[in-house]
């Protein structure tokens, strides 16, 4: 990837992630303050609803408590009416409540006599079924009943009628219809309904005979209205305690007068379903006794209840609701809960009501109706935050990249140029240059560049002639070791550059004579390889003669004073001349000893005596050595660069080393005793290239 990509990639990650974060962090916070803001609102509706319900439960109980007591003392005032008339007190002077009642009374007593007289046969005559038991407007006589009961009953009853229209008019949305019941099965009721109820005999009635059971007024209920055949009515009775011993009367009030909901509750919710319930026998069971009668919706609450169809138990997932619900009702307490039932999780509220206990339902969705309607707004202004970060960050980022683009072709041309000019350097092509100036780093870059490329033609026209320099030296080195009948020769050169000083070589000559030399110019590189050239021209020039050894190293001496006196270098020389019988003449000019290595001793003996190095002193003189060596036995001859190679670490290879590797090749042939040496120092420098020039040379006898 070329620059200007990597920098246009910085710039974009540089200006666009903290956008994108900021983006990406912002969308959380908002998807967060809603959800929380949804969660805490609904928490609180929830709560407040829970707080309505059971506050309305409550004041309905309270209300309804009222209405009860109200209910009790006009039931009373109506027995005690009853009595006193039913006890042959006059009416006149009975214990009244309400209007006055003259003209009443007069007029009722005129309207039965009136119906009497005609057989009752007006419309207002009504049955049951028996033959001689019937009704007239709002009172039924027993059957079989002679004229003088009718007349008294007639009278009793008749005479309490007026009061009773006064009390239904104070009451009118109380009480439904007033019973007087007597031990001789004549009843009284009012209003007087248009039809008599089939089959119904009050003195078999749960409220007459709880009447009888008890002391003061009791309620019964709910039941089903006796005289509509609609609608829950309860019952509230008293046992006449004066004027006839199994007397009762009676008010009927209906259900939805004692349970009148408040209208205003269907703003809590269109789905709130009231109940009546009671606590059911087993743990966990409550249940349903009457529902409104609202079209089978139950949203009508101000019409008629109804019972509930069977045996109706409220259902809830948990279990635990229910129980709660269970304990309150029967401690007589109100209380709130939640719970999830068939159509959904709904709120309860109940309370006490009446001798059994009113249940308001709500659905839990309406509660928190707002709340998730709050939650739909604030993910509607998230979407919308989103939407135009989104369009913001689109118009940045192409700014961005239009940017980038335009710094970045600005920041890399000369970059570019640069890169240009060093491809065709890599080519070749010397002549190019970047032509990039200035003062930044880029520019002195560009100028160093075009300052680098003439030095940089030279060193490479150098190193074409070292590569020169090395072909030629290696060509000076013996390819293969002459044939030398009794002896094997072996030897080799490992440069720590392109060319070195070392050198090895083996002369051959006619009437037999054989040389074998290895030298070290002093120095490295081309320097040392020419004196090295040098030296093997001038020993090769004066080989040929018939002098001594000694004699021809002194003249290769003089001959190369001549050229390196002035230069510093010197050239360190043994020479070894193969002669019969095994016999060795050796000459060491500033060299190091050649070893003799006995395989069947193992000892590694020093031949040559000690001259100067060549090209020092032009009167140097040196030395003629002679030595002799066994069939099997080996010279060997090395440069310093063989012990003085360092390890990795640093540790010199050293002398000792040498020699104990030489005592352990001493059985082998020359050319594999040279390449064991040379596979040690190897191994032991690591695969570092040498940091001298190293040489070996070996001579064996071999008969």
């Amino acid at each position: 990837m070329s620059i200007r990509w990597k920098l246009l990639a910085l710039l974009l990650a540089v200006s666009l992630v903290p956008v994108l974060l900021l983006r990406v962090n912002g969308q959380r916070t908002m998807r967060k303050l809603g959800d929380e803001l949804s969660t805490r609102v609904s928490a609180v509706l929830v709560e407040r609803a829970r707080s309505e319900l059971k506050r309305l439960v409550e004041d309905h109980a309270r209300v309804l408590d009222r209405e009860r007591q109200l209910l009790r003392l006009s039931l009373l005032a109506q027995a005690g009416r009853m009595e006193w008339v039913l006890s042959g007190g006059d009416p006149v002077d009975a214990p009244r409540w309400g209007m006055g009642m003259g003209h009443m009374r007069g007029q009722g007593m005129g309207m039965m006599r009136e119906h009497m007289r005609d057989g009752g046969r007006e419309s207002g005559e009504w049955r049951d079924g028996g033959e001689d038991e019937w009704m007239m407007g709002h009172m039924r006589l027993p059957p079989g009943a002679s004229q003088e009961e009718r007349e008294s009953a007639s009278r009793a009853l008749s005479e309490v009628q007026p009061e009773l229209a006064a009390l239904r008019e104070r009451l009118p949305d109380l009480v439904a219809w007033q019973w007087t019941v007597l031990g001789s099965g004549a009843m009284a009721v009012h209003p007087a309904p248009e039809k008599a109820p089939s089959g119904f005999l009050p003195r078999q009635s749960p409220w007459y005979r709880r009447a009888l059971e008890s002391e003061g007024p009791v309620w019964s209920g709910p039941l089903m209205d006796p005289i509509t055949g609609k609608g829950l009515v309860f019952v509230i009775s008293s046992r006449l305690s004066e004027g006839d011993e199994n007397g009762v009367t009676a008010l009927s009030v209906p259900a939805e007068a004692l349970f009148h909901l408040q209208v205003h509750l269907g703003e809590m919710s269109e789905d709130l379903r009231p109940y009546l319930v009671e606590p059911g026998e087993a743990e966990g069971e409550v249940r349903v006794i009457a529902t409104p009668d609202g079209g089978g919706d139950g949203r009508d609450w101000r019409g008629r209840w109804r019972p509930a169809e069977g045996t109706r138990n409220l259902r809830a997932g948990e279990r635990g609701a229910l129980e709660a619900m269970r304990a309150d009702l029967l401690a007589g307490r109100s209380g709130v809960g939640q719970a999830d039932v068939p159509r959904g999780a709904v709120i309860w509220a109940y309370a006490p009501a009446g001798g059994t206990s009113l249940l308001l339902e709500v659905p839990r969705e309406d509660v928190t109706r707002a709340a998730e309607s709050l939650s739909a707004t604030v993910t509607a202004l998230v979407g919308e935050q989103i939407r135009s970060t989104g369009v913001i960050v689109a118009g940045v980022l192409a700014l961005i990249i239009l940017l980038s683009v335009f710094l970045s072709r600005r920041m890399t041309a000369d970059v570019s140029r640069l890169d240009r000019a060093a491809r065709r350097l890599a080519e070749g092509d010397f002549e190019a240059r970047s032509g990039v100036s200035g003062g930044d780093e880029v520019g002195r870059l560009g100028e160093t560049f075009d300052r680098m490329v003439p030095a940089l033609e030279e060193r490479v026209r150098i190193k074409e002639s070292l590569d020169v320099a090395r072909e030629v030296q290696a060509n000076l080195l013996p390819h293969a070791p002459p044939e030398a009948p009794g002896w094997q020769l072996a030897g080799r050169s490992l440069y720590c550059e392109e060319t070195g000083g070392d050198f090895y070589d083996y002369l051959g000559f006619p009437g037999g004579r054989r040389l074998a030399v290895v030298g070290d110019v002093s120095g490295h590189g081309l320097s040392a390889a020419l004196l090295m050239a040098t030296s093997r021209a001038f020993l090769r020039g004066r080989a040929h003669t018939p002098d001594p050894l000694d004699t021809v190293t002194a003249e290769v001496n003089r001959l190369l004073v001549e050229d390196a006196f002035e230069t510093g270098q010197f050239v360190t020389m043994l020479a070894v001349e193969l002669g019969g019988e095994g016999e060795l003449y050796v000459v060491r000019a500033g060299h190091e000893p050649c070893w003799l290595l006995d395989p069947e001793s193992g000892e590694a003996a020093e031949a040559g005596e000690a001259g100067p190095a060549l090209g020092i002193m032009e009167d140097a003189s040196f030395t003629l050595a002679r030595a002799r060596l066994q069939p099997g036995m080996t010279a060997v001859a090395a440069t310093d660069g063989a012990w003085e190679c360092r390890s990795p670490d640093g540790e010199m290879y050293g002398k000792e080393r040498f020699l104990a590797c030489l005592r352990r090749s001493a059985g082998l042939s020359p050319e594999e005793l040279v390449e064991a040496v040379m596979a040690e120092l190897e191994s032991f420098r690591g695969g570092k290239p040498p940091e001298d020039d190293i040489t070996l040379l070996a001579v064996r006898r071999t008969g």
